[in-house]
Formats: structure tokens, sequence, C-alpha cells
């Protein structure tokens, strides 16, 4: 009876452990997607402003336009 406790808790211990890292993953892609989400519709709205010739590059500081990367904007 006493050993059969033991496992128990044993197993609910790395349970919670598994629950709590699980936890932590959901956040961080939750995150992610809300960052990219984010970073779509501002790369919308800066197409809309400024039209569709330039194009936005989301990873980098550069501005493409023309599929030359200009470092002058």
């Amino acid at each position: 009876m006493e050993n059969k406790k033991d496992s128990e808790k044993e197993i609910n211990k790395k349970l919670k452990i598994e629950n709590k890292r699980l936890g932590r993953e959901l956040k961080r892609s939750q995150a992610a997607l809300a960052e990219m989400a984010a970073l779509y519709t501002l790369k919308k709205k800066a197409e809309e402003l400024w039209g569709a010739k330039r194009k936005i590059d989301l990873y980098g500081s550069k501005e493409v336009c023309c599929g030359i990367n200009n470092s002058s904007y």
C-alpha cells in the first residue's frame, strides 16, 4: 500500500513538471504567433501607405525595393 502511494506521488510529480513545461511552450508559441500577426498587419499598412512597389523586409532593418537592398531609406 505504501509503495503504491509513493509511485502515485512520483507519477503526479512528473505530470506536474510536464504540465509546467507544456504551459511555457504554449505561452511561447502564442507570443510568437501574436508577434507575427502584428508584423504582418504593420507590413500591410506600410504597403498601403507607400504602395505595393516597396516591399518591407520583416526580418531586417533595410527596406527592399525592386529586389535590391536600399540602405539610404
